[in-house]
């Protein structure tokens, strides 16, 4: 068990430089470490397979839009969700390092080889994969002066644009609107519109039918 901040993050470092085919992580605070980490442009470019599920607290906390839309370009495959039990990397599917409390200010972390635990922590990961939005990188292509191009109203069988996945996104995390727009880097009020203008090219009257419209569509 480790209980001080520089072992958890030198494991976590350790972790990335002798993974060799994959690492899976829950990115969600409290952090102990830097939120854009720089070895994980290294690990990617290695060719490891990376995947990462963030909550809309990891965005206030965390990391920055930015920073996962440069991930993203350089490999990492992203999701987003409302919320996560434990913070969690898995390496190569035989190494996991994984926290023991949430508390901010104290670290509580445990380290294991074994493979019982090791998989039932994968099972965990995919778990809540299977439950994430994609997180698409497109914070940089909502611009409050031009409208978004959201696509010809007659069709129901394009594709969502990226400025549409990104909303749908964030929306169906249950975060609230400011948290939203904060992330997009738009107005609440230019919000309200373009949400508005997605329910209506979904033919909705509520998020929750836009979700099903959504999933229905392939959109998410």
């Amino acid at each position: 068990m480790l209980s001080d901040p520089n072992a958890v993050a030198g494991w976590y470092a350790r972790m990335q430089h002798e993974a060799k085919h994959e690492l899976l992580s829950f990115d969600r605070p409290p952090y102990v470490s830097a939120s854009f980490d720089p070895y994980e442009s290294v690990v990617l470019a290695r060719g490891v397979d990376w995947r990462a599920i963030y909550t809309i607290a990891s965005f206030d906390e965390g990391a920055t839009w930015d920073e996962v839309a440069e991930l993203a370009r350089q490999g990492e495959q992203a999701r987003i969700t409302a919320e996560l039990p434990v913070k969690l990397v898995i390496a190569d599917g035989s190494t996991a390092l994984v926290s023991l409390g949430l508390e901010p200010g104290r670290v509580d972390a445990l380290v294991t080889h074994s493979a019982a635990l090791v998989a039932a922590l994968r099972e965990l990961f995919e778990f809540h994969w299977a439950r994430s939005l994609p997180l698409p990188a497109a914070r940089d292509r909502f611009d409050t002066a031009v409208p978004p191009t959201w696509g010809p109203r007659d069709s129901a069988l394009r594709a969502a644009t990226a400025e549409e996945q990104a909303l749908l996104a964030l929306i169906a995390t249950g975060a609230k609107d400011d948290v939203i727009a904060r992330q997009l880097g738009i107005s609440p009020r230019t919000l309200r519109r373009r949400s508005q203008d997605l329910l209506a090219e979904l033919g909705a009257s509520n998020r929750f039918q836009a979700g099903v419209e959504a999933s229905r569509r392939g959109w998410v």
